[in-house]
């Protein structure tokens, strides 16, 4: 059996490479794998996560899928992944193998911790956590819109307004309607 740690972030390829011998769960003809690829309208290189018991969530990669990010940069591609299997392995690796479904405001808040602050941690500055965080923003509310997730796990604040009064030398946002939210953190 094969034991990996972690999530993983892969690619779609039609060209996949065949082993000599073929070991009975990888008996799939390339023919098979290209009809299935083409059936989901999955291009190659779409980005796609395995769990660390090479478990292929439909609905978390199905994020992936949405065509306004197959259209966006690579790059942009891939700090996205990126950025939800980072979270992934943490609820995984330091939160007793948690579920992204069950994930909690608590979960966010040490996920912060340990991102930004914990000795143990990558302290990461505050530009790549901010980036980090919207993606993972964006993918919750995904789930949420799909009723995936009950609520949004990462601690919101009212939107500002992007348009700051100047008061002195000192720039203040003004608080716009209390519905619209963004992370807290």
């Amino acid at each position: 059996m094969l034991i990996r740690e972690a999530w993983s972030v892969h690619y779609s390829s039609r060209d996949l490479p065949q082993p000599e011998p073929q070991p009975w769960h990888l008996r799939i003809s390339s023919d098979e794998w290209e009809l299935w690829l083409d059936d989901l309208g999955i291009p190659d290189g779409t980005l796609y996560l395995l769990s660390p018991r090479f478990v292929y969530d439909t609905d978390l990669n199905s994020y992936f899928h949405r065509v306004n990010l197959l259209e966006g940069p690579l790059n942009s591609q891939i700090n996205r992944a990126s950025a939800l299997c980072r979270k992934l392995n943490f609820l995984h690796q330091s939160r007793g193998g948690k579920d992204w479904r069950d994930a909690t405001e608590a979960d966010h808040t040490a996920y912060h911790y340990w991102r930004r602050f914990d000795p143990r941690g990558p302290r990461v500055d505050g530009d790549t956590w901010s980036q980090e965080v919207s993606h993972l923003q964006q993918f919750y509310v995904y789930a949420k819109r799909k009723q995936w997730v009950s609520e949004v796990p990462i601690p919101q604040r009212p939107r500002r307004d992007g348009k700051a009064e100047q008061k002195g030398n000192r720039r203040r946002s003004k608080l716009v309607d209390t519905r619209e939210t963004v992370p807290a953190t």
